[in-house]
């Protein structure tokens, strides 16, 4: 609790400068928010992954490759005109051999407005229902601190977690032409709900320890309780992060980002509930308090 400046410094660079990467260079929208054309097609010759990337960007056609069997690929862009098709086919068979198209198919957007509009509106729902649930539980502690601050203390962390790793994301897009598709609003849900659950973990053991320690200084009882639960809360965030990690370093091209998203999310997450939320609603208390005697 000394500290809470500096935690306080850190989360709100990178919440500024997530915040400034999505003003800026906003989200990469992938083929689920725009809408293009998925083709599967099969060479004559098995070729590599990256080899089949390398032919799409020569041919200024921007899209993901993903391979199947070493000679089945299947292509999705944003756009691919007949005869941008018939170029890319070519130069494909020239290395190898005959290409055989399995299908081409234009795709609607899957995430449509009214969808993505319903998804905020959910959110900010639940936000209310934990501020709400939050309150209720750490009711009987609320003469030492009011309840209502730990519940936006939690949302706090929550929208602090969602919009690193959003940031992160415009970023991505800009230099690495990273999309953001479904898999990825899903990677944020998933963080946001484990940053809930982490900072309610730890909000827990305050509660408890204010009920035995009632007359003991607010900043010691949740350093006491912060520190109780630190060796749990890490280690469990850590055999998270190495599955994370290993899903990140040897999964299939379609889950690396996904995979990246929440390894990211979690250790923002975790981050967020010891250093965060805890010291957010207890700084907040003691400011209160300060005030109201300031007042007197």
């Amino acid at each position: 609790m000394r500290y809470k400046k500096i935690w306080f410094a850190i989360s709100g660079s990178l919440v500024l400068i997530s915040i400034l990467a999505l003003l800026f260079w906003h989200l990469r929208l992938g083929l689920d928010f725009t809408g293009g054309v998925i083709v599967e097609i099969k060479t004559q010759k098995k070729a590599q992954v990256e080899a089949i990337r390398d032919i799409l960007k020569s041919k200024q056609i921007e899209g993901v490759v993903s391979g199947t069997e070493g000679d089945k690929f299947i292509i999705r862009t944003k756009e691919m005109s007949k005869e941008k098709k018939e170029d890319f086919y070519k130069s494909v068979s020239e290395k190898y051999g005959k290409v055989e198209e399995l299908s081409f198919r234009s795709v609607g957007p899957t995430i449509s407005k009214d969808l993505t509009r319903k998804s905020f509106l959910a959110v900010i729902v639940a936000s209310l229902v934990i501020i709400f649930y939050v309150a209720y539980a750490f009711r009987k502690v609320s003469k030492q601190i009011s309840s209502w601050k730990f519940g936006l203390g939690a949302i706090v962390a929550l929208i602090h977690d969602a919009l690193i790793v959003i940031g992160l994301f415009a970023f991505l897009g800009k230099f690495l032409k990273v999309e953001a598709d479904s898999l990825f609003v899903t990677a944020v849900l998933t963080v946001i709900s484990f940053s809930v659950h982490d900072t309610i973990v730890i909000y827990d053991r305050i509660r408890e320890n204010l009920k035995k320690l009632a007359d003991n200084d607010l900043d010691k009882v949740a350093d006491q309780s912060i520190t109780e639960m630190m060796p749990r809360d890490i280690a469990t965030s850590f055999v998270i992060i190495l599955v994370l990690l290993a899903l990140y370093l040897f999964g299939g091209e379609t889950t690396h980002y996904f995979a990246l998203a929440i390894l990211v999310g979690m250790i923002v997450g975790t981050y967020s509930s010891i250093f965060v939320a805890s010291t957010l609603a207890v700084g907040w208390q003691k400011w209160s308090d300060r005030r109201a005697k300031e007042v007197k």
